[in-house]
């Protein structure tokens, strides 16, 4: 009887060793997602944090789009910002218009003012500016790589030789 005794008290060991392996490696692994996930959320935050300060950095230019380059997957939309500043003294701009062409098919640049490739006509006070955001719709068949849009503003009042920005969109898989 005593060997008995000894054997049931390995085997209960090694039952409490196997648990214990279980639990740990179930535990490391809720771990790592949990920390796997902060970071993706931690790099979301820090990109829209990058496009939202270079908002305010770029007043001095008439013409300013954040961020300038953007990952798009296939088949997916992204959305950038058009900021348009009127930064000369004493004139105000009448008749804003901006426009927005594409080099490819497969990729779509509108804005979504007007869900077309020209927005809405403004009026911009000396010192003041206006936003507005371009959707970009890229395909699912559309080519991995870098493609290019390019914004233009115009009005006759408008003295500023740097009408033009592009916006450089990666299309990735």
């Amino acid at each position: 009887m005593e060997k008995r005794g000894a054997l049931e008290l390995s085997v209960n060991t090694i039952v409490v060793i196997v648990i214990g392996v279980t639990i740990l490696t179930l535990g490391l692994y809720f771990v790592k997602n949990i920390f796997g996930g902060l970071d993706e959320l931690g790099t979301g935050a820090l990109e829209k944090a990058k496009s939202q300060l270079g908002d305010l950095g770029d007043v001095d230019k008439l013409l300013s789009i954040s961020p300038k380059e953007t990952d798009i997957h296939q088949g997916d939309t992204g959305y950038v910002k058009v900021t348009i500043a009127n930064i000369e003294n004493d004139v105000d701009y009448k008749s804003v218009k901006a426009s927005v062409k594409g080099a490819s098919k497969d990729v779509n640049c509108v804005f979504t003012d007007t869900l077309k490739q020209t927005s809405e006509t403004w009026d911009i006070a000396s010192g003041k500016k206006v936003s507005v955001d371009i959707g970009i719709n890229v395909g699912k068949n559309a080519r991995l790589g870098n493609v290019v849009c390019n914004v233009e503003v115009s009005s006759a009042d408008i003295t500023d030789p740097d009408r033009t920005d592009s916006l450089f969109i990666n299309v990735v898989k």
